[in-house]
């Protein structure tokens, strides 16, 4: 079993550079460009819905709820990766939390922080949270 994961295919073996555009004194990176395209296409398709008779959200609101939810990718990702990967080592650096250049995001944080950014929203505005949830 050991050898099967040495076997591994990684992001270097592919050939693949993980860098889109390089100025010099500033790398932009793929991941970044799928966070951004992730947070637009899903505006668009947020626009898109509430168009629909009987949302539970006007357009103040959508434009509210994605600026939230994209806080709470952003926020929830990094500290969900500082908490459940490498605690130990931004205990000792607790600056490098700030370095998101470095890379470091965690999916299921990112997801909590969004919830919370929905949560926090509907409160605001005394919206139905599990309807918001569902748009």
């Amino acid at each position: 079993m050991a050898t099967a994961s040495s076997n591994a295919i990684v992001w270097n073996d592919l050939g693949l550079d993980p860098v889109a555009l390089d100025l010099g004194f500033f790398e932009l990176r793929w991941y970044s460009l799928a966070y951004l395209a992730g947070i637009f296409i899903g505006y668009w398709y947020l626009l898109r819905l509430i168009r629909q008779p009987g949302a539970p959200l006007a357009r103040r609101h959508a434009d509210d709820l994605v600026f939230y939810a994209a806080l709470g990718i952003i926020l929830g990702g990094r500290l969900g990766y500082v908490l459940f990967y490498n605690l130990g080592y931004y205990l000792q650096n607790p600056l490098d939390i700030l370095k998101l250049w470095d890379g470091g995001m965690s999916f299921h944080g990112g997801v909590l922080g969004t919830v919370a950014g929905i949560l926090y929203l509907s409160r605001k505005e005394k919206l139905n949270w599990l309807r918001v949830h569902d748009y």
